[in-house]
């Protein structure tokens, strides 16, 4: 038969019960970070879609004291006044109406499709 050295042959370890707590321990730490970590994702895509909204009506702003209206939709603005049009947190197109319906649009409505998710 085969025998082991002394060093090789311990009988130090750990006990399937300690291994248990440190597992439910960490299942515990697990269970209170992962909703914290979700919320702050979430406040991201908020912030996201409000200042990429900002962005926009800066844009729009600009356009209209260098062409005395506001464009039809928001592709003029690119690349003059911004590199690409901005979507919001979650990747959607922002709305956008000019007034009147015919030009010269003098006002318009800029809304993100997604403010039922915000929190």
């Amino acid at each position: 038969m085969l025998k082991f050295p002394k060093w090789l042959r311990r009988d130090e370890g750990f006990t399937l019960i300690e291994l248990l707590v440190v597992i439910a321990i960490l299942g515990i730490l697990a269970a209170v970070a992962v909703p914290r970590v979700a919320g702050a994702v979430d406040k991201a895509k908020t912030s996201e879609s409000k200042a990429n909204l900002a962005v926009v009506e800066s844009a729009l702003e600009r356009y209209y004291l260098d062409n005395g209206s506001y464009p039809a939709n928001l592709t003029p603005l690119v690349p003059s006044y911004v590199v690409a049009v901005p979507t919001n947190g979650w990747d959607h197109p922002f709305t956008y109406t000019p007034s009147p319906a015919t030009p010269p649009h003098t006002s318009y409505t800029l809304t993100d499709p997604d403010t039922s998710l915000y929190k």
